[in-house]
């Protein structure tokens, strides 16, 4: 059902949101479309493969299996615990990120997020925030001579 959903606000976003809302860029050598268009392309794709690979599965499955599979999907506690904790660290980066400014906000957000996905190393805790922080700032900064804000 997601994938479904996915696929037709990918179509949705190239027939009419992307033309409708996104400048032509009146003479740019980059149009400004072209970076949502590629990544909705992207999308339509790889939910259309997805798609494609659950019609494929529905229909090989027999009834027994197909009211198994329905039964089992229920939400653990744990799952939904941890979807709690992603959406508090997100919550709190936006907030930090807003406040402290994007340095910490971002921080935040990379060292959190290897947290709750198992990361205990001390070194890459400290190590990949301060490299895609500082990589981000090199790339905006020196190398496309822009602005963040």
């Amino acid at each position: 059902m997601a994938n479904a959903i996915l696929f037709i606000f990918g179509i949705s976003f190239l027939v009419y949101i992307n033309p409708t809302f996104t400048s032509d860029g009146d003479g740019t050598v980059v149009s400004p479309r072209l970076l949502p268009e590629a990544c909705a392309v992207v999308i339509v794709v790889c939910t259309g493969g997805l798609l494609a690979r659950d019609l494929v599965a529905r229909i090989g499955r027999s009834v027994v299996a197909r009211a198994d599979a329905e039964s089992q999907g229920e939400i653990s506690r744990i799952e939904f615990a941890s979807l709690a904790a992603v959406t508090a660290l997100l919550c709190a980066s936006v907030a930090l990120f807003l406040w402290a400014g994007p340095l910490w906000g971002s921080i935040l957000l990379i060292s959190g997020s290897q947290l709750l996905s198992g990361e205990r190393s001390p070194v890459a805790l400290i190590l990949t925030p301060v490299c895609l922080t500082a990589g981000a700032y090199v790339l905006f900064y020196h190398v496309l001579g822009t602005s963040v804000a």
